[in-house]
């Protein structure tokens, strides 16, 4: 039996196709990732743009006809932060469903969890007191654990938002970064740390700017997934990529071994994030992992089957 997962986030569309086994243990057979920046230059209540639609149509289609084509069993699709705010998103919806996706629009909280269940899935044992983020391109999801889920929220900081409210030259002045920094902080404090406490044993990160961070710490010229999968980020490592980012500008960003071409120009604003939540909750170091909110949809999926 095959599953496929399709997210329709605010930067990324992704495909994960799954086999599942017998015994419901499953394999990740087709992996797809597209940057289509649906949610460029979205604020709160305005409209997705009709160039970002049509990308994302596009690339949905692509999709559409690999799922066809390898013959899934299941498919399950949902929609994020952009689709969440867009003021014309049942009209993307219906787009959508022209191509044969039924989108689930999922709350910011209902995104947290499922990331949590996919991180959590490939753990062999349970921290005392964990944190796991998803920053993506329009919010970033928490979910706190301590012998149960202590919280879960969601915020709007994201790498797309942030470079676009936040970045206004290339490379950002010293202003307009201190000025994001301590947005991320704030708002990180208020909605998030307030309810999960400052004590993390362990913290985990999810999606495209960590893992993107991950490469670039361990010199990768191309993707690997298993290398990247439990790799560790020091705070200092990932202080100093920071900096170095925010020093370059989109072209020099592009031309750094692991970063993609389409994610230059928001790389920096995702990594202010990430230093951001290491500062507020005073940690050293972050696990990376490739488990995520595709496999939290993947357990939900198997949970109905059983």
């Amino acid at each position: 039996m095959k599953i496929a997962i399709v997210d329709i986030g605010t930067n990324t569309c992704r495909l994960a196709v799954f086999q599942l086994g017998q015994d419901v243990r499953h394999e990740l057979i087709i992996e797809r990732n597209v940057i289509t920046r649906l949610g460029e230059g979205l604020s709160p209540g305005s409209a997705l743009k009709h160039e970002a639609v049509g990308r994302t149509i596009e690339t949905l289609q692509s999709f559409k006809n690999e799922i066809d084509e390898i013959g899934c069993t299941g498919v399950v699709a949902v929609g994020t932060q952009a689709l969440r705010e867009a003021a014309n998103g049942n009209e993307f919806l219906r787009a959508v469903s022209g191509v044969g996706f039924d989108v689930e629009v999922i709350t910011g909280e209902e995104e947290a969890m499922l990331s949590f269940r996919g991180v959590v899935s490939g753990l062999e044992t349970m921290p005392a007191r964990l944190l796991v983020f998803d920053t993506g391109g329009g919010s970033t999801e928490f979910t706190s654990y301590a012998g149960g889920i202590v919280s879960v929220s969601s915020v709007k900081l994201g790498a797309v938002r942030g470079r676009t409210e936040f970045f206004h030259h290339d490379p950002p002045t010293a202003e307009e970064l201190s000025e994001f920094e301590k947005h991320c902080e704030q708002v990180i404090q208020h909605y998030v740390a307030k309810e999960t406490g400052d004590v993390v044993d362990k913290c985990i990160g999810v999606a495209g700017t960590i893992t993107t961070l991950a490469m670039i710490d361990l010199g990768l010229p191309a993707y690997d997934s298993e290398a990247v999968h439990g790799h560790i980020i020091s705070a200092e490592n990932t202080d100093r990529l920071t900096d170095e980012l925010c020093r370059m500008d989109d072209r020099q960003r592009s031309a750094i071994p692991g970063i993609q071409p389409c994610r230059a120009d928001i790389i920096h604003a995702g990594a202010v994030i990430v230093r951001a939540i290491i500062n507020v909750f005073q940690l050293n170091e972050i696990s990376i992992s490739e488990r995520d909110i595709r496999h939290g949809l993947l357990m939900r999926e198997i949970e109905k089957l059983k």
